[in-house]
């Protein structure tokens, strides 16, 4: 497999196509079940995910500043391989319990 030449970059596209079927889904969601609030809640996080390479000791960081709720500002996390990650620390929402 090749590595593209602007593997930032191309993140970016991914997760701007994610943003584009979210919005599809709201579309269906209140078009065919007629639903008018259906997503209209809803609140984008980006996060890249970067593998690191050792294992013994947690390299997650909790996020610095901002949402993160536009794919060229997402959040970059290096994780340990068998690190568990949870909802609300992805989600800026506090720490884990």
């Amino acid at each position: 497999m090749k590595v593209p030449k602007d593997p930032e970059g191309e993140i970016v596209q991914q997760l701007r196509g994610a943003r584009c079927l979210v919005g599809y889904c709201r579309e269906i969601g209140q078009t065919f079940w007629k639903s008018r609030g259906f997503l209209d809640g809803y609140q984008y996080r980006f996060i890249k995910i970067v593998p690191s390479s050792i294992d013994k000791r947690t390299t997650w960081e909790p996020p610095k500043t901002g949402t993160h709720d536009k794919p060229e500002n997402m959040l970059k996390i290096r994780c340990a391989r068998n690190y568990r990650l949870e909802f609300n620390q992805l989600a800026g929402k506090g720490e884990s319990t």
